[in-house]
């Protein structure tokens, strides 16, 4: 049975802004640094989406005051 890895936030974080920011793609960044493409896809999905309900949020209390 394999351990499984834990990565940092820090490191899932730069990760995840440097594909946003076009300096790479999910798979040559994946091959790279050694890791599954559904790791950084799922990574990336768990960034947009918290952004997105961050943004939500702000906007539904600008809405309400």
């Amino acid at each position: 049975m394999s351990k499984k890895q834990k990565y940092n936030f820090n490191f899932k974080l730069r990760l995840v802004t440097t594909i946003l920011r076009g300096k790479d793609s999910i798979g040559s960044l994946a091959k790279r640094e050694g890791l599954s493409k559904s790791n950084l896809q799922f990574w990336l999905r768990l960034y947009q989406n918290y952004r997105l309900s961050k943004a939500c949020k702000v906007v539904a209390k600008i809405i309400h005051q």
